[in-house]
């Protein structure tokens, strides 16, 4: 009863208001501004808090709309610095490239004697076994094998191996290399080999007589004596001369090619007819190569 009695009041006062705005519509300008100020207490409350609350959503959505545009634009930018160290790293290699073709032709023309073809280095397997690569040229470009192959300047090695389209190359450094070598200031003849302890520092040493005239800060070159490199050709620098020994002496020697940064060589596929090995003086012809 008490429910139905609370109803009966709500019910009454809803009518009392309704009766109080029909009257006041129906009155003039005076009660339309009650009406206005009632409707005021009433409204006027409720759209200040429309207002907050619309405010609300407009800050969520500015706040979200600016956050997807800042994780886009962060996105974009990432893409272009991904772009831009691409390119460098392109700029980079190209340069590198470059400098290293520089260096080929600058070979070539010292060696004018010398029949040559360029070659990149495409393939490498170093470890302290083995420190051979492959480079694109084989027998199709007048590449053999025992060709001399050359770069920065210095003697690299010699071709091992050929197929259709690449080579194997046996860099100095490696152990299966020898070459027959002299001292340039003395003339002293001895042996330049692979080593599997100095490879992996990219050295070798330097084998010759125990009375030979030789220094430290003497120049390496391919002597007259050997089968497969022809003479004259710039090896390395003497760096340190062991303790004398029955065998001879040892020397390490600092080759010029700095293998680590070899990216192209020259293959020497022939010599110019006016040179001539009879130039040469073959003193130490018991010397041989060794392969």
């Amino acid at each position: 009863m008490k429910i139905l009695r609370n109803k009966k009041t709500v019910f009454l006062l809803v009518g009392i208001i309704i009766c109080i705005l029909l009257m006041a519509f129906t009155v003039g300008n005076r009660t339309s501004g009650f009406v206005s100020n009632v409707l005021g207490v009433v409204v006027v409350p409720i759209q200040n808090v429309m207002t907050g609350v619309g405010g609300w959503f407009s800050d969520i959505r500015t706040y979200f709309t600016d956050m997807n545009y800042l994780v886009s634009e962060n996105q974009r930018l990432n893409s272009e610095m991904e772009e831009l160290l691409l390119a460098l790293n392109r700029l980079e290699l190209l340069e590198a490239h470059n400098y290293q073709l520089t260096q080929l032709l600058e070979m070539d023309q010292r060696y004018p004697r010398f029949e040559t073809v360029a070659a990149d280095i495409i393939s490498r397997d170093n470890n302290n076994w083995n420190t051979r690569f492959i480079i694109n040229r084989g027998y199709t470009h007048g590449v053999e094998q025992n060709m001399v192959v050359v770069a920065q300047g210095a003697l690299v090695g010699n071709v091992t191996a050929e197929a259709h389209n690449f080579s194997q190359v046996t860099p100095i450094i490696d152990d299966a290399s020898a070459v027959s070598a002299a001292i340039s200031r003395s003339g002293a003849i001895g042996f330049a080999r692979g080593d599997i302890m100095l490879g992996s520092q990219g050295l070798l040493r330097f084998e010759t007589d125990i009375d030979a005239d030789i220094l430290e800060g003497d120049e390496l070159m391919t002597s007259a004596l050997g089968t497969i490199f022809p003479p004259g050709i710039h090896i390395g620098i003497i760096v340190e001369i062991t303790e004398p020994s029955p065998q001879g002496l040892i020397a390490i020697v600092q080759p010029l090619v700095s293998f680590d940064n070899l990216n192209a060589v020259l293959v020497i596929t022939g010599v110019s007819e006016d040179m001539d090995y009879d130039d040469y003086e073959y003193s130490y012809a018991e010397i041989t190569l060794g392969e």
